[in-house]
Order: C-alpha cells, then structure tokens, then sequence
C-alpha cells in the first residue's frame, strides 16, 4: 500500500496560480496584435474660389477694399486681382499720402476680369500743394512764382519758351513723384504738363518727301486754388521715322499749351 505525500494547501494554491498565469501568456502570446488604427486624413476643402475677378491697378501707393472688407495694401503702379462673387460690387481705395478716398462701383456678370484703374496721383499731388501752399494762399505768396511741372518726354519742347515763361513769372520745377515723398515746390498757382498720349498716323508726302505722321495729346492742368482747371491739346507732326514726327507733334502741341497757359497767367494776376 503506497504511503501518501501530504502536500500543504498553500502550496497547492500557489502552484495552481502559476499555471494559471502560464496558461495567460501563452494564449496572450498566440493571440494576433491588433492594428494600429490609421491616422484620420484631414478632409480636402470643398469650397470653390469665388467665379469673379475684379482687376485692380492703382498709381498711388494705398489700401484697397472691396464691399468694406479687410484692405488690402498696394504699391504705386501696382496691378493685382481680387476675387469676388457675381453681382455689384463697390471698390474703395484710400492713398497712404493724403490719405485721399477713391470709390468705383463695380458690376461682375461673368467670369471675364473686370478692370478698375484707381487714379489718385493727381488728387494726393494737388492735396499735398495745398498743404504746403495754405499758410500762403492770399497772403505774402499771392504774388509768388508761377511752378510748371513738365512731362520728362515734353522737356525738350518746352527748353525754347523757358524765356518767354521767365517773363511771365512762370518758373520750371522738376517732375517731383509724390510717391518718392517728394516736396513739392512753392508759388502762387501749380501747373502740370503732361503727354497724354500718342499715335503714329498714316504717311504722307511733303515736298516729294514721304514722311511719317505722329498725334500728340496733351493735358494743361492748373491748380490755384482747390479746383484743377484741365484743359486738352492735341496736334499732328510730321517727320522722317516716328520718333521725329512725335517731336515736331509735340514741339506744335507745346507751343500751344503755353501760350494758353501764359493768357491764364496773365489773367490771373
């Protein structure tokens, strides 16, 4: 008869939970990992860009604004698009000089741009002569110089009057750019001369000669207080190539203008 082995309870208790535990890890052990879940894409944009265009140049350095919203910053000769939904629409631009306002209404019916040119840079140039000039008008300057303001390309035109002008106390300053922050000169009345535009013409014939035809558009505008006066010239030249029938156009339409411009003068003393 085989004798018994008393095991004590405990040890039977601890040997049970090994087991178990071995039996735990190894089923853990057989059991597929799970996969990792996949990072959650983020959603494409489903907003289409607005169907409109509306083309902004300007000519002054400004804030540009469509409709009050946020404005949108422009350097002098500037051209930059704004997108914006079919319909009316209301474009405003303010000049960091002068701080002159500019409005356009505006309407987009299609997908076509639709320009709008932003022209202050003569409006902040009278505004920026009539600060300097305020402390002055009708008083100690009312007899000072008249200051013509020539169009670089107009110059050598204008060089045969310089006299003629002197003696009607009208006197040439450089073409200061306001958006160089320049200063502009002190006198009675402010007077600016500018191409407007030319065009070259068919060709005719002059003493047997053919020669080219060029038409010469020019503005006279005179600020003596705070309403501009503009006025328009236009003439013909005719040279041998272009370039020498622009200048004969220009040299007949110069003439012009400054005899206008000296009968205002004269006037206005």
């Amino acid at each position: 008869m085989m004798n018994r082995v008393m095991v004590p309870r405990r040890v039977l208790w601890i040997v049970a939970c090994a087991a178990m535990t071995l039996v735990s890890v190894s089923a853990s052990a057989q059991l597929p990992k799970p996969k990792p879940k996949p990072t959650p894409r983020p959603e494409a944009s489903t907003a289409k860009p607005l169907p409109g265009v509306i083309l902004v140049t300007v000519d002054v350095s400004c804030a540009v604004s469509v409709d009050g919203q946020a404005p949108v910053k422009y350097a002098a000769g500037a051209s930059k698009p704004i997108r914006v939904s079919f319909g009316k629409h209301l474009v405003r631009a303010v000049s960091d000089q002068g701080a002159i306002a500019f409005e356009s209404a505006v309407e987009v019916k299609d997908a076509a741009q639709q320009l709008v040119s932003v022209q202050l840079k003569g409006r902040v140039e009278q505004t920026m002569w009539l600060q300097a000039q305020q402390p002055m008008l009708g008083g100690a300057n009312a007899g000072g110089p008249v200051i013509l303001v020539v169009d670089p390309a107009l110059e050598p035109a204008v060089q045969p009057h310089v006299a003629s002008l002197s003696a009607a106390g009208v006197e040439i300053a450089p073409d200061v750019s306001v958006k160089d922050g320049g200063t502009q000169p002190a006198g009675r009345m402010r007077v600016v001369l500018q191409e407007q535009s030319h065009r070259s013409g068919a060709q005719t014939e002059v003493a047997g000669v053919k020669m080219d035809t060029c038409s010469v558009t020019l503005s006279l505008v005179v600020w003596s207080q705070l309403d501009p006066k503009t006025s328009s010239v236009e003439d013909t030249g005719a040279g041998v190539g272009d370039a020498a029938a622009c200048m004969a156009a220009r040299r007949k339409a110069v003439t012009s203008a400054l005899a206008t411009l000296v009968k205002t003068v004269r006037k206005d003393k």
